[in-house]
């Protein structure tokens, strides 16, 4: 009886230690991203004065009708884990050690600490609805995105492209000229 109790805490303790030796990252999908030829690469600093890598790449399965991108951080030489999965990629900026990801007419800001990922959608002000279609550019803290946007000229709605700079402190918005 003392060998069976004994054999059975030993199995039990041997389960426990291998799943808590478990690493974090094996909870990601891993993937090599050197096969894939449209993959964006961006370097940011950390505060420790370290590197990290992230990327986005398409990863689209074969035949599919529609696109699916990943967002993904590097573990180690080519070794990146799958941070988040969007369709309708459109544009991505680096900036003050953000991304910034234009995907489904919106713009998200992703703040990035090696596989940790915080995102919040960014509710630019203008008249009307913003639907952004193009990322261009950042810098000294503004984001400069192409728009489509819905008018309204006497009662009747109307569809128009418009460049616009847009704050990245105030999320308040303006037109320029290109």
């Amino acid at each position: 009886m003392k060998k069976l109790v004994l054999t059975i805490l030993l199995c039990c303790s041997l389960v426990i230690l291998t799943n808590g030796c478990k690493k974090e990252e094996d909870n990601y999908e891993h993937y090599n991203l050197l096969t894939n030829e449209n993959t964006i690469y961006y370097n940011m600093a950390t505060p420790e004065g370290w590197s990290q890598t992230y990327a986005i790449a398409n990863i689209t399965p074969e035949y599919s009708e529609g696109f699916e991108y990943g967002l993904f951080y590097e573990l180690k030489d080519d070794d990146y884990i799958l941070l988040e999965k969007f369709n309708d990629k459109i544009g991505s900026e680096l900036y003050d050690n953000k991304l910034y990801i234009l995907y489904g007419y919106k713009i998200y800001e992703y703040s990035l600490n090696h596989e940790k990922v915080d995102k919040k959608k960014l509710d630019f002000q203008y008249y009307k609805s913003i639907s952004p279609a193009t990322l261009h550019n950042i810098e000294n803290d503004y984001i400069y995105i192409y728009i489509y946007a819905m008018t309204d000229d006497d009662n009747n709605e109307h569809i128009i492209n418009i460049n616009l700079r847009c704050s990245l402190k105030d999320l308040k918005c303006e037109t320029y000229a290109d």
